[in-house]
């Protein structure tokens, strides 16, 4: 029997010769994992890549568009609603419109309480003019200005959907 050093973390192998002799290279490793480990450093794996198709930056296989492009892609201020709901025709095709109103009114450090009854557990930031009755060539940002957000309980915020509270000139007010 032979010790030598594994190539990886040197800690001695004992062998044959014989088995010595299969190394092609004539690295020994004690284990399955160290010849992983340094064969993976030796030779890595070949990442693909592609292009943006917006700028033509590289990027990596699998994206249609790098970050930047992707990023202002989804960004809504700049858009109309018509541009912001386009190829959407489901229920939710205000998702990403009502998203944006949320961070709208994150960023306008309004307290996040119910204006109604002052539930502050749970709201929902909610459009005091719906985003239906804007025409679609209305600017996203204007459908979203922090003058049309209000945060509501869930009950007030149902009440407001169908028609039982409105936004009168004092503030919310039975029908």
């Amino acid at each position: 029997m032979i010790s030598k050093p594994c190539y990886q973390c040197q800690k001695l192998v004992v062998r044959t010769p014989k088995e010595f002799a299969k190394s092609i290279t004539g690295r020994i490793y004690c284990s399955r994992s160290c010849a992983a480990t340094s064969n993976n450093h030796s030779m890595p794996k070949r990442v693909k890549s592609t292009r943006c198709i917006v700028c033509q930056e590289p990027i990596r296989w699998g994206y249609h568009r790098c970050k930047t492009c992707h990023e202002a892609l989804r960004r809504l201020d700049q858009k109309t609603l018509l541009e912001a709901t386009r190829g959407r025709r489901d229920a939710s095709r205000y998702t990403g419109v009502r998203s944006h109103a949320r961070k709208v009114f994150e960023e306008s450090r309004k307290p996040k309480q119910c204006v109604v009854c002052g539930y502050d557990k749970h709201v929902e930031i909610c459009h005091i003019r719906e985003i239906s009755t804007f025409p679609p060539e209305t600017p996203v940002i204007e459908i979203n200005d922090p003058s049309n957000l209000v945060a509501l309980c869930p009950n007030h915020h149902w009440e407001l959907d169908h028609g039982l509270i409105r936004m009168g000139p004092t503030g919310f007010e039975p029908v």
